[in-house]
């Protein structure tokens, strides 16, 4: 082995031959790979992707690569792709060129070509990015209108005397993630088939190798333990997975920017595995896997080789001294001093973290707060970044496209709305000082960070039906993803994420009044989007499109000045939600709570109907898909095809969500309850079924979907108050300064019903100031309530008996007379009453229907 600091290979010059080799490669007889390695022989492969210009963490990067490095004879630096675009503050504000450099001087052998090399048109990457990196980049999957590629689709690299040929091909959503003129003319195939089909001309050309490297800038859509697989649905990571040329020894990944290393059986090949590897991005870490060329001809990860290793932490007093370390640690050093003074530069202030989205993977709720589960590390690289989830972040930065267009007074008297892709956000506005600038204080650099691809605002006018269209774009077409695009402060939305695409947004609200198709709105966002990025195809189709001649960086640093204190803004202005109609409505609502850091924990949604009412659930997680929702439980509420009621959804803690929305009945929506255990002919059928249609009672809803009533179930006490304050017009309450029962406190089901009982003289309770409202009620119980419910009419004094085993003098006797008077109770054909069993709630159902539908008795209706 080497001297541990003085080891780098020497690698080839030898490139693939592009689309020459196409027509080439069926008149040449292909050959295998070169016998050039012998077995026992090891290769090993450092991986790691989408960089993104993060030169704050270039000095951990740096010493983490060439620590790595020098523990193996024969080691190769690969990059999956997005070195550049997107950039933090000190290479963007360089063009990216000192990140070029620091690659370069680190000795990257070669590189997959990524979406991002394309942000400044495809020109730029050919005449500026390509020709200054010492490396090739590579894309076997993209070609130009005469069918040839436009980059080279291979390389070969000679590490002493072990040939590794590279295959790069760059991802299909190049297409969407950048502005189409970037990237006219250009077609951007199936990589995995690319991949393949490169790897037959490589074969084809006579070059020799040995281990063959796939360099995808595609990957899967989550994050995976280490030595797991992603638990993926992404149809293109499992093609690359499963339909990978079994000749390929490893695959590495990119764009996604999650973090997985894990061996896949290769296909063809029973028994075999190959390593599957994604680093995360931003230089968070490096990947390094080792192979070893057996007996049999195949190349196999050496046993506990495969590791992910974390740059943050790296001993750089270690690394110093080295000469590949120093130079690209001093490339990076000069460009973060070039940089500072611009960036150094205070431009607005904000109370707290204005961050993007962070999913459960990476944040939880701790005393009610959503913070990181993590420790943050360098401010500059570190992000939520779920992108399928609306934030502060993007809140604010749809705000501020609308707030500058505004201000600059010469769209007076449009209605604008600011739109706002999530992929445009690059890094958090976080509150503590990153370094002596002051808690709080934002500057120009982090500014830059968070909008970094220096696009121009423009603006173009689109109808109401338009833009109805560019929120059902926010689902691609293929379904394969969710961009939640985020809108200004005078747009609020519901959608219904379970329908399909061109029917999920259900109501679109400006300034709180419902959209009108035919009016005319302005749009301002990044101007690739006008130009049909992120799937934006009707935005494309906008009248009016004008420059606004001022990148989206400098409208947000204008908004920020003049924004000084901003507060993070939690509220959601999109809400997911799904009714589900009946003689009791049900809302399930999601996208309630905040993703975003310092964002409260919900508890609790509200619906607001009016007249209809208002009505509460709780925030829960759904135990299938994880989801937090809240099943709110329109009582009594049912709406048929074509009915239509308008809620106020909120939510609490209040983080200013109020999203309004008109629902509508469907189709299949029957407002006739069906209860499962009651069949016509029952005993007590029509006096259910009235008790239910009325709205008394309505039963439960079971897990099957199906409602029961459970008529053979006794009556608890606090359900029985309910039936008689329901019956009674739901009365408002007067809430007591303090409780008359001790086992009975504010927020109980049927709380008010309870209290209100009590401060009629319905129901007293017992003398140690108990209720005892899951109880069954008496049957002697239930008629003191029903009497007192209809105003305690006069009885005659009683002169017998009114049941065999109810005495005249025994307690609730009068009370229980007036019922047999009435005709509300008949008691049993031997005579009796049973005044101690329980009541049944199919008899409750009959007592109650007699009294009100048969004796026109009401609530106080014989007070007098």
């Amino acid at each position: 082995m080497t001297d541990a600091f003085a080891h780098r290979i020497a690698r080839g010059t030898t490139v693939g031959l592009g689309a020459a080799a196409v027509a080439f490669s069926t008149l040449v007889v292909p050959l295998g790979p070169a016998a050039a390695a012998d077995a026992g022989d090891q290769i090993n492969l450092i991986g790691f992707n989408d960089f993104h210009g993060a030169l704050g963490a270039a000095d951990a990067f740096a010493c983490s690569v060439v620590t790595e490095q020098a523990e193996h004879d024969r080691s190769l630096l690969l990059s999956m792709g997005d070195n550049v675009g997107g950039s933090a503050f000190p290479s963007a504000i360089q063009n990216d060129e000192p990140t070029i450099d620091f690659l370069n001087a680190l000795g990257v052998d070669a590189a997959a070509i990524g979406n991002h090399e394309y942000d400044q048109g495809q020109q730029d990457l050919l005449e500026r990015i390509a020709p200054r990196t010492d490396f090739p980049d590579l894309a076997a999957n993209v070609y130009k209108a005469d069918g040839t590629r436009l980059h080279d689709a291979y390389t070969v690299i000679e590490a002493d005397g072990v040939k590794v040929a590279v295959i790069g091909a760059v991802t299909t959503k190049t297409v969407s993630k950048v502005s189409p003129a970037a990237i006219e003319g250009l077609e951007f195939r199936d990589p995995v088939d690319s991949v393949n089909a490169a790897l037959e001309e490589l074969k084809a050309s006579g070059e020799e190798f040995d281990v063959v490297v796939a360099a995808y800038h595609e990957g899967a859509s989550v994050d995976a333990k280490d030595g797991e697989a992603p638990a993926n649905t992404d149809p293109i990571f499992d093609k690359i997975v499963t339909e990978t040329s079994g000749e390929i020894d490893a695959i590495f990944n990119g764009d996604s920017h999650r973090r997985y290393i894990y061996q896949a059986p290769v296909p063809g090949q029973d028994g075999e595995e190959r390593p599957i590897i994604q680093t995360g991005a931003s230089g968070e870490n490096i990947a390094s896997v080792t192979l070893e060329l057996g007996d049999d001809g195949d190349w196999d990860v050496v046993k506990d080789s495969m590791k992910m290793i974390p740059t943050e932490g790296a001993d750089l007093d270690a690394c110093a001294g080295n000469p590949v370390y120093d130079a690209a640690a001093g490339v990076a050093e000069q460009a973060l001093a070039d940089a500072e003074e611009i960036g150094a530069e205070p431009v607005g202030s904000i109370t707290d973290d204005v961050t993007t989205s962070w999913a459960d993977s990476k944040a939880e709720y701790k005393d009610g707060v959503r913070v990181p589960s993590d420790p943050v590390g360098d401010q500059n690289t570190t992000k939520g970044d779920n992108r399928g989830r609306h934030s502060a972040a993007g809140n604010m930065l749809a705000d501020s496209m609308k707030w500058y267009l505004e201000e600059r007074g010469t769209n007076a008297g449009e209605e604008i709305i600011g739109w706002m892709n999530p992929g445009g956000i690059r890094a958090e506005l976080w509150y503590d000082q990153a370094a002596d600038e002051g808690d709080g204080v934002i500057t120009y650099a982090e500014a830059n960070n968070m909008v970094p691809f220096g696009n121009t605002l423009n603006s173009g006018k689109v109808t109401g039906a338009q833009f109805i269209q560019m929120l059902e774009e926010q689902w691609a077409a293929d379904g394969a993803r969710f961009l939640a695009f985020s809108v200004s402060e005078n747009i609020e939305y519901t959608f219904d994420s379970t329908r399909e695409r061109g029917e999920r947004i259900l109501d679109v609200r400006v300034n709180g009044e419902p959209i009108d198709p035919d009016a005319t709105y302005t749009i301002v966002a990044a101007s690739f989007l006008f130009e049909g990025g992120d799937g934006m195809e009707t935005l494309a189709q906008a009248t009016d499109i004008a420059d606004t001649g001022v990148l989206d960086r400098d409208a947000f640093v204008e908004y920020l000045a003049a924004n000084e204190g901003m507060d993070p803004d939690y509220s959601q202005r999109q809400l997911d939600m799904q009714l589900e109609a009946g003689p009791s409505s049900t809302l399930t609502i999601s996208g309630l709570e905040s993703q975003s850091l310092g964002a409260p924990e919900l508890t609790e949604a509200t619906v607001d109907l009016g007249e209809l009412g208002t009505f509460t659930a709780p925030v829960e997680k759904d135990a299938e898909s994880g989801r937090l929702s809240a099943a709110v439980e329109l009582t009594d509420v049912c709406l048929e095809e074509g009915e239509t009621a308008t809620a106020v959804i909120t939510a609490a803690p209040d983080t200013g969500t109020s999203v309004t929305a008109q629902i509508t009945g469907s189709a299949d929506a029957s407002c006739e309850l069906v209860f499962s255990d009651v069949n016509v002919g029952d005993m007590f059928y029509d006096e259910i079924m009235w008790m239910a249609e009325s709205g008394y009672s309505t039963g439960w809803k079971e897990d099957d979907g199906t409602s029961t009533f459970r008529p053979l179930e006794p009556v608890n006490r606090d359900a029985m108050v309910a039936f008689l304050y329901r019956m009674a017009g739901s009365p408002e309450v007067s809430y007591p300064r303090s409780e008359p029962f001790r086992d009975v406190k504010r927020g109980d089901e049927h709380y008010d019903a309870i209290i209100w009982a009590y401060q009629q003289g319905i129901a007293r309770g017992w003398s140690d100031r108990t209720f005892r409202p899951t109880e069954p009620i008496a049957r002697d119980a239930m008629a003191a309530f029903v009497y007192r419910y209809a105003g305690s009419p006069d009885v005659p004094e009683l002169t017998e008996d009114p049941f065999s085993d109810v005495s005249k003098d025994s307690k609730f006797a009068a009370e229980i007379a007036w019922m047999k008077s009435e005709g509300i109770a008949t008691g049993w054909p031997d005579g009796s009453y049973r005044p101690r069993a329980s009541t049944k709630r199919d008899a409750t159902a009959a007592f109650l229907y007699r009294m009100n539908e048969e004796q026109g008795i009401t609530y106080l209706s014989e007070a007098d």
